[in-house]
């Protein structure tokens, strides 16, 4: 059995597979879809866009680095301070 309205599109996971087209011709209409599966809500489908808006989509990789720096405890001042610069490390790590 399927309860279709445009404020709640409930369906059971079997039924879902049969009409997975209609299904997701009303995520393309702007209604979410819930699957249930022995009585309990279990998935939700969305558009892509919406789903991405949610998520806030893929993070840049700078925002991702700056982020990051800030949970690891490493002084980058001090870091940089101490890493060699003389042309030896240069040579060695062209080398590698």
């Amino acid at each position: 059995m399927c309860i279709l309205s445009h404020m709640s599109n409930v369906w059971q996971l079997q039924e879902a597979k049969q009409r997975l087209s209609e299904v997701i011709r009303q995520v393309e209409a702007g209604y979410p879809q819930v699957i249930t599966k022995n009585g309990r809500n279990v998935a939700v489908i969305v558009e892509y866009d919406g789903f991405q808006k949610m998520t806030g989509g893929p993070e840049p990789l700078s925002a991702f680095l700056a982020r990051s720096a800030g949970e690891i405890d490493v002084d980058m001042d001090e870091y940089l301070e101490t890493r060699r610069t003389d042309p030896e490390r240069h040579a060695a790590m062209a080398e590698a």
